[in-house]
């Protein structure tokens, strides 16, 4: 049976690493200077998207951010680049600020009650931390590299921009097929005839329900086995890359980072389907 992976989101996002995503074109006008782009991520027990309080703030021609923490004690400021080619925008913030992240990030982590291996990772990772990430727009929305949960395989021949077709989980490498409203995942000869449950598509946000082995709605600890998810493209350019410095990836594994940049001749000048769990928007309700 197929799982789902298992949503580790951490509340103090730093920093944003965003795939420029367009579902029919690049909009970068679609940006608003002013306006707070609020974190959103997807609650099971509530079956919605909700807004967790982090935002990132462009200043005037986009040439300026603020990042603001959940509980507001803390907002970074700093400048923002922007490549034509590949509409990617790149958040920059001075040396001086690292030490005060990581020691933020610091009384978060003890204060949720961390181990004494997660506390041990983070010291070593913190000594390498950068305060540069990659960024970029879709429409109303922001959203991480490390939020894609699922995303087109390009190797499977089939159109990559299609919301059908065949689909690579981020954190594990497996795959699942998008037909008809029906999910499968493939059987022992890679043929797709295990049904895994069904979707629908509504405003933009894919909704997948799991089923059971007897092909009834799955349920865990009383909770609907459910996941919506955003809906993008990502157009990479033929030498468009992805940097995985956001500091929440490299306390996890950037899988997805990893593993279209080492694949990456395969998506170069192609456009492809991605299905992303959390995201930043001004406009969501």
């Amino acid at each position: 049976m197929f799982h789902m992976k298992t949503s580790y989101k951490a509340i103090f996002a730093l920093f944003i690493i965003v795939v420029v995503v367009c579902s029919f074109a690049c909009c970068s006008d679609s940006l608003k200077a002013g306006k707070p782009f609020y974190l959103y991520q997807y609650d099971a027990s509530s079956d919605r998207f909700v807004k967790v309080g982090a935002s990132v703030v462009f200043g005037k021609n986009l040439e300026s951010y603020t990042y603001v923490f959940n509980d507001g004690t803390l907002s970074i400021h700093g400048s923002v680049s922007h490549s034509d080619d590949s509409s990617s925008y790149t958040l920059h913030c001075s040396e001086d600020v690292v030490p005060v992240v990581v020691e933020k990030y610091r009384e978060y982590l003890i204060s949720s009650g961390a181990s004494d291996s997660t506390m041990e990772l983070f010291n070593f990772m913190s000594e390498h931390f950068t305060p540069e990430t990659q960024l970029l727009s879709y429409k109303k929305f922001l959203f991480t590299a490390r939020s894609v949960e699922l995303v087109h395989s390009v190797s499977a021949g089939d159109n990559a921009s299609s919301f059908e077709g065949e689909f690579t989980m981020t954190a594990t490498g497996e795959k699942l097929k998008f037909k008809g409203g029906s999910v499968y995942s493939p059987d022992e000869k890679g043929d797709f005839t295990i049904y895994e449950g069904y979707y629908s598509v509504s405003n933009g946000i894919l909704t997948f329900t799991n089923v059971d082995e007897k092909g009834n709605d799955k349920y865990e600890d009383g909770v609907l086995y459910r996941k919506r998810y955003l809906m993008a493209t990502v157009s990479f350019s033929d030498d468009f890359s992805i940097t995985g410095t956001d500091f929440e990836e490299q306390l996890e594994d950037a899988d997805w980072v990893k593993r279209i940049n080492s694949e990456l001749s395969a998506y170069s000048g192609k456009t492809v389907a991605v299905l992303s769990d959390e995201f930043y928007s001004y406009e969501m309700k």
